[in-house]
């Protein structure tokens, strides 16, 4: 009845018009909390500010955590926070809570009419939709660090959707035009994101092209792609070499580059969708679940449809016993979709806990630290993690206090030797020993990483409570704050 009244083009925009609301309900409630923007995001901050303060101006460095940190990355998204900050007079860090939860949403429609182009059906592009606004990735896009992320990869699919028209049906000036526009915003949103489209595009071309004469339009993509980015590129290269972009690459892998990643390619050729799942598995890097969940929200909800319509016993005519063995095999199909559901969304909530969990009561303490200790104190953060990618009050204590963190990984990404990005995560590691084992292990920490701390901040988490111990039960320490989530131990005599 509803299709009926509505029509056939309004029904599927007033669905996806409920996903996304749907989705927007749930990533407002979650940004909603203690003024401070969902899990990492600290070093971005950083550089908002520094834009707005250098008259948005490219930076050459920016200045985070003591450290002078070539500004490589791609800038969109930055100079968008603050020309918004600046137009809206909200402050930077309001605009990190909200800008990106806002524009994750936007994604959803996105991929609605990205997986419609590819799947050709209504009913199978909105189960997909459905899966992929409840993918867990949506969490790493509504953080503060989040803010590239979600640029990056609204224009990904933005930039998928018309590379296969392109490829497919509508090999025009036009499309190529959009095509290379929205590879454009990606490659200037996020790297990743700009070798998720990279991925995909040459996973489609495979399947598509049947002639050299085809890949005349892909190419002439690229180097306009290339050509409106290098007023970017061309800058960074100038002003730092290819330093940061080697360091960059220390931080990463390249998985997409192994055989079985490259059985992609000639699997498209008659199996698309498999392959882009292939191929996302293999994508490399920090932000694999992006590429997977596209391909595996597309699959899902292809078996979906295929599914729902067969949960009856068939015709009528047949055997009983044949009837029955439909049945039981066509209900057993939708067990398992029902349980796929079920782990997307227990991964989901898993990510929502791990991605944008904070301790409680840390903008307090992290205000009392800016007020009652002297510029000058380094920092050693314990937080309830093992991953420091995970250690979300590392990057934002150095911002937010000004004061040094002598255990935060954030912006070693773009530099190399002993500041760069494998030493720092080994630093990292080396003091997550100490947790269990007491003060002593920071005494013999220090001297190895050459700079005297002065203080430890550590979280009230059952995973530090030894530490949390051995630091009130030793002479040299004092408990000088003690906050709902956390507590400030200074060192009485650093050397």
């Amino acid at each position: 009845m509803v299709r009926a009244r509505l029509g056939a083009v309004a029904w599927p925009a007033l669905v996806v018009t409920l996903i996304t609301a749907g989705a927007f309900a749930q990533r407002v409630s979650l940004a909603l909390g203690d003024g401070l923007p969902l899990g990492d995001g600290g070093m971005f901050y950083a550089v908002i500010e520094q834009i707005k303060a250098g008259g948005y101006r490219f930076p050459d460095y920016v200045s985070y955590n003591e450290t002078e940190i070539p500004f490589a990355y791609s800038p969109l998204s930055f100079y968008a926070a603050a020309v918004l900050s600046d137009i809206t007079g909200l402050d930077s860090l309001t605009i990190l809570r909200f800008l990106p939860m806002i524009v994750s949403c936007l994604t959803i429609p996105a991929f609605y009419l990205m997986a419609k182009a590819i799947l050709k059906r209504e009913d199978v592009s909105l189960l997909a939709t459905a899966f992929f606004a409840t993918h867990a990735s949506f969490a790493k896009l509504i953080m503060g660090g989040g803010l590239t992320r979600s640029f990056g990869l609204l224009f990904a699919i933005l930039a998928i959707y018309h590379l296969y028209h392109l490829t497919r049906d509508d090999a025009t000036p036009r499309r190529a035009l959009l095509t290379a526009l929205f590879m454009t915003l990606t490659v200037l949103s996020h790297p990743e994101m700009a070798w998720l489209v990279a991925l995909f595009y040459a996973v489609i071309l495979c399947a598509f092209t049947r002639s050299w004469r085809d890949l005349l339009y892909p190419i002439g993509v690229v180097l306009l792609c290339l050509a409106l980015t290098a007023a970017w590129w061309g800058i960074v290269l100038e002003r730092h070499g290819i330093e940061p972009y080697l360091g960059a690459l220390d931080s990463g892998n390249a998985n997409a580059l192994t055989p079985l990643g490259l059985l992609a390619i000639p699997l498209s050729r008659r199996w698309l969708l498999p392959a882009l799942l292939v191929a996302s598995i293999y994508f490399g890097g920090r932000n694999v679940d992006f590429p997977e969940g596209i391909a595996v929200a597309i699959l899902l909800g292809s078996a979906t449809s295929w599914i729902l319509p067969r949960l009856r016993f068939g015709d009528s005519e047949a055997p009983a016993g044949t009837r029955a063995l439909r049945a039981l095999g066509h209900a057993g199909a939708a067990v398992g979709v029902i349980f796929m559901a079920a782990i997307w969304l227990g991964q989901t909530n898993d990510a929502i806990g791990s991605w944008l969990g904070r301790p409680a009561g840390e903008a307090d303490s992290f205000a009392w630290i800016k007020q009652m200790t002297s510029e000058e104190s380094r920092f050693v953060v314990i937080a309830d993690t093992d991953e420091w990618g995970y250690d979300h009050t590392g990057e934002w204590l150095p911002e937010l206090t000004r004061r040094q963190s002598l255990t935060t990984v954030q912006g070693s990404e773009w530099l190399r030797g002993a500041e760069g990005y494998p030493a720092a995560k080994a630093n990292y590691q080396s003091l997550r020993e100490c947790v269990t084992e007491g003060t002593s292990c920071l005494e013999a920490w220090s001297p190895v990483q050459k700079v005297a701390y002065t203080h430890v901040y550590i979280t009230k988490d059952v995973c530090c409570v030894a530490l949390r111990e051995s630091l009130a039960g030793t002479d040299g320490y004092a408990l000088v704050y003690d906050g709902v989530g956390a507590q400030v131990y200074e060192r009485l005599n650093p050397p």
